[in-house]
């Protein structure tokens, strides 16, 4: 949908449509958690090499990178979008057990 679509729209739908893109977002990912396993076992049995980064790899990883996040925040927030908060809600996501 464009940003003049959204603009477009009465508050109440706007409303409904985050409410429902929330929740398809979170069961897409439980979804996915719970495929997790299969998945890796049938990569693994097709003989795919998996690698697995080691703490301080990853943290360098997260490093390296931070600044494409950053400029992306940043040039989201410029159009008026919450990006700070998606990505802040994606971490938390992602370090659920």
């Amino acid at each position: 949908m464009s940003a003049d679509t959204w603009d477009r729209l009465p508050c109440d739908v706007k409303l409904v449509v985050e409410q429902v893109n929330q929740k398809l977002y979170y069961e897409h990912l439980g979804v996915v958690s719970s495929l997790t396993s299969e998945y890796w076992a049938t990569i693994k049995a097709e003989g795919v090499e998996v690698y697995k980064l080691s703490p301080e790899e990853r943290s360098r990883w997260i490093e390296v990178t931070s600044g494409v996040t950053e400029k992306w925040i940043a040039a989201q927030e410029a159009k008026g979008l919450p990006a700070k908060e998606v990505v802040e809600r994606a971490r938390a996501v992602a370090e659920r057990p």
